[in-house]
């Protein structure tokens, strides 16, 4: 059993070429379902002692950059108002945020590229946005286990997020290997 199965998004985002670990790099795919279904079948295959999350994020923030670590994730585009506040699931007993023992920022996940700084993304604090990580953490607390998420910020919200995400996207890999270095196999 490996100590961690990586899962990242896109291969852009992190290429096979340059991973150099023994443990297994499973790319899912864009999005929380697919990151949620690549989660499940890789902790049945593998059961690894954690799930390891690495990719790219927008930045709401101006003054973070580089590599960071995420703490909390919340879903940012699921919406049962009025039943419930916007980013909780209805007649739902599972967290509306998920925490992991590490890190320190908070990211908004959902399934749609943010190119603007959304009311609910400042009143709620959050940090940074992506497409996966409240589906890999969901299906972690729903196997009972841990997981961890390093991002590198390709952009910061803004109209221009798409294109400067493009830009800043062959960074991301070397950044994301060197960040991961003292993780021991």
């Amino acid at each position: 059993m490996p100590k961690f199965v990586a899962i990242v998004a896109l291969p852009s985002e992190l290429p096979r070429e340059i991973w150099n670990r023994d443990e297994p790099l499973i790319y899912s795919g864009v999005g929380k379902l697919n990151a949620a279904i690549a989660t499940l079948e890789s902790i049945n295959k593998y059961q690894p002692e954690f799930i390891l999350n690495l990719g790219t994020v927008g930045s709401i923030r101006n003054d973070i950059s580089g590599v960071i670590e995420i703490k909390k994730v919340f879903q940012r585009d699921f919406d049962a108002t009025p039943l419930v506040p916007k980013g909780v699931v209805p007649f739902d007993e599972k967290p509306h945020v998920f925490s992991a023992d590490f890190g320190q920022y908070k990211c908004g996940s959902g399934d749609t590229f943010v190119r603007e700084r959304e009311e609910w993304l400042i009143k709620n604090s959050i940090d940074v946005v992506d497409m996966e990580l409240f589906g890999i953490a969901h299906a972690c607390y729903s196997k009972n286990i841990s997981w961890r998420s390093f991002k590198y910020i390709t952009d910061y919200v803004s109209i221009n997020s798409g294109d400067d995400w493009r830009n800043n996207l062959e960074k991301s890999g070397s950044a994301l290997i060197k960040a991961i270095d003292f993780i021991s196999s």
